[in-house]
């Protein structure tokens, strides 16, 4: 059966994954996919910039909808089960990227300002797919982690109910988690149910906060009141900010990016390896619902990283922040995305910069692509669970 595909062109390998024999595939900026874009499409493939409603599909020809996301808030699911419109999402996709974008931040700050980190408390809020990598790697490393998820703890609660061999790790109370010394937001954003996160880190929360916090927001904008965040700053610029999603986005707050550390355009999970898997997996569940096989997950060798060589003559952390630098640069990502909106005020035309660095972002691999030689024996365990691979000075 011959189809016809519209994809988000930032989405990689869709022509090798969706081109079978007789499909059509057209590619367009997310952004910009309009009602008559899709109205004789049969399989629309998007990243979490288009909004997927009535609006965009009702009576077109879609009748499979896929993001390569994994955050669903740009879908209407009811609606789209309502008129039987298959849909999937990318769950866990970018989710190592977004692990290596906190531990990524955290370093720099420790190399910039002097601030440890390894000897902190890290609250960790919304123990999902990204959430839950991060408070395993970072417990893996010998961090103190507090985890936030009310929905998966009452989960937990019943599978361990039902198995009471089942290994239960600990939930926080929020007035534990946001006592925290550095707080990682990780959740869907929800505005109702029993545990909405729409300003989940509302006004009075931003008030209990100690000096000193750390705040990285690389989960969705909207989960932080943002207005709150500001007033809190102007008057003691007592916090500090690593913010990747933006309540406004794609137009990014100015006043809010003068007060952060870093400012990057909604990049965290844009690894390379990311943007791979979350086509794959909807290849593979677009195959799925064309009852035929789907290919193996595709690896790329595409900008690997040379092994990193650890020297003795420098420090634990100076060594984690040169290698990490061979992967990707958190640090130029900031100062790319400041510098091409220092002198732009006009909300739309900040979007569209917004937008452009997304769309041109550098070609970024995953932690995992990395191999770190000659590293301390006595180091090489903790190294090794932030996602490297590590090559044990003992065994070089």
């Amino acid at each position: 059966m011959s189809l016809r595909i519209l994809a988000d062109e930032n989405m990689p390998m869709v022509d090798a994954l969706f081109g079978g024999v007789g499909h059509s595939i057209k590619t367009l900026p997310g952004r910009q996919i309009t009602r008559a874009d899709v109205i004789d499409t049969d399989v629309l493939l998007v990243r979490s910039i288009t909004r997927v409603d009535a609006a965009l599909l009702a009576d077109t020809a879609v009748r499979f909808v896929g993001t390569a996301t994994i955050g669903t808030d740009h879908l209407d699911i009811p609606w789209l089960e309502s008129q039987g419109i298959r849909w999937h999402n990318s769950p866990g996709c970018n989710a190592e990227a977004v692990v290596d974008y906190v531990i990524a931040s955290l370093v720099y700050r420790q190399h910039t300002q002097g601030t440890s980190w390894r000897d902190k408390t890290v609250g960790v809020v919304g123990c999902g797919n990204v959430g839950g990598r991060l408070a395993n790697r970072l417990s893996a490393a010998g961090v103190q982690v507090r985890r936030f998820d009310p929905p998966k703890q009452a989960d937990r609660v019943q599978d361990h109910s039902r198995n009471p061999t089942l290994d239960m790790p600990e939930y926080s109370s929020w007035a534990s988690v946001i006592d925290a010394d550095i707080l990682c937001f990780h959740t869907p954003l929800t505005h109702s149910g029993p545990h909405p996160t729409h300003h989940l880190l509302n006004a009075a929360a931003i008030a209990q906060l100690k000096p000193g916090t750390v705040i990285i927001n690389a989960g969705r904008g909207p989960v932080i009141q943002q207005d709150a965040l500001v007033r809190r700053m102007v008057a003691e610029r007592d916090l500090t900010l690593i913010v990747d999603v933006w309540e406004t986005e794609p137009n990014p707050d100015a006043l809010l990016m003068s007060h952060t550390l870093l400012s990057t355009p909604h990049i965290a999970g844009y690894s390379l390896d990311g943007k791979i898997r979350g086509t794959w997996m909807l290849h593979a569940a677009f195959m799925a619902w064309m009852e035929s096989e789907a290919v193996p997950e595709p690896i790329s060798d595409i900008q690997l990283p040379q092994p990193y060589q650890w020297r003795d003559d420098q420090s634990i952390d100076a060594n984690l922040y040169a290698a990490i630098n061979q992967v990707f640069s958190i640090s130029n990502d900031s100062e790319r995305m400041r510098q091409a909106l220092a002198e732009v005020t006009e909300a739309a035309a900040r979007g569209q910069v917004f937008d452009q660095l997304r769309k041109h972002y550098p070609v970024r691999r995953e932690f995992s692509c990395l191999v770190l030689q000659g590293v301390p024996e006595q180091d090489s365990s903790w190294i090794r669970a932030l996602g490297f691979q590590c090559v044990a000075a003992s065994s070089v």
